[in-house]
């Protein structure tokens, strides 16, 4: 999947704002667990990363297996925003499983709000995805909103109705967590 991503889409199209360590939009890990986070807000040019666990986190990723699991950095390094629609924070997937995630932060009732602007930022990346004939088919793919939170919280399935027509629009699940298993 790497490589037909790379293909489709290239690489970091941000090195000259990127602060990344590596100017590189993918990075493969097999760590048995790791994190992941995302600045707070539209002002930061900093993408999503793999931070230390001891650091600010929203998304845990557990690889008891310590499968090959890639990272792809989307937003502000591998996909440039167009026409006002943005994309996902990150691609975080293995041989079987594919994840998108969106990572949001917000103050306490302001969830359904958010989750809102949310929905429409997975329908563009997917789109885009199939607009450059990436096949998701042979993945159990979901679309992951990630809200963070002080204890850990495992993937949910979204709203009814949302879940449904986005399973209905692209057979692919709408979940909410911030907790990942491979």
């Amino acid at each position: 999947m790497r490589i037909q991503l790379e293909t489709a889409l290239g690489n970091c199209k941000f090195e000259n704002l990127c602060t990344c360590n590596t100017k590189n939009s993918f990075e493969e890990t097999n760590e048995s667990i790791f994190y992941l986070f995302d600045e707070e807000g539209g002002k930061s040019q900093s993408p999503s990363r793999i931070v230390n666990s001891g650091m600010d986190f929203q998304l845990i990723v557990h690889n008891e297996n310590k499968k090959n699991i890639c990272f792809v950095k989307t937003d502000k390094c591998l996909i440039v925003e167009e026409k006002g629609l943005k994309k996902c924070d990150c691609l975080v997937f293995d041989d079987t499983q594919f994840y998108l995630v969106e990572i949001k932060t917000c103050k306490s009732g302001k969830r359904a709000e958010r989750r809102r602007e949310v929905i429409p930022q997975l329908s563009a990346t997917i789109d885009l995805l199939i607009d450059n004939k990436i096949d998701l088919k042979g993945f159990k793919t979901t679309a992951l909103i990630c809200f963070k939170t002080t204890f850990p919280r495992i993937i949910q399935a979204s709203q009814k109705s949302a879940n449904a027509i986005f399973r209905e629009k692209y057979d692919i699940g709408l979940a909410k967590g911030n907790e990942i298993f491979f």
